[in-house]
């Protein structure tokens, strides 16, 4: 038959991406030396929660 009339198998999958971005400035010494940054964090999280079973023919 296959998997679509029986219904055993399945699959759920779950994604999540996070990002996030801080910058900075400071002035060291006034109009002679500045510092200035960013700071970058990125994460993925994949989940894959699945049933397979054989298919009968």
């Amino acid at each position: 038959m296959g998997d679509f009339y029986t219904g055993l198998n399945n699959t759920v999958t779950n994604q999540i991406y996070f990002r996030n971005t801080a910058s900075f400035s400071a002035d060291i010494v006034k109009n002679l030396l500045s510092l200035k940054g960013d700071f970058t964090y990125a994460n993925t999280n994949n989940t894959v929660d699945g049933v397979y079973r054989p298919v009968t023919y």
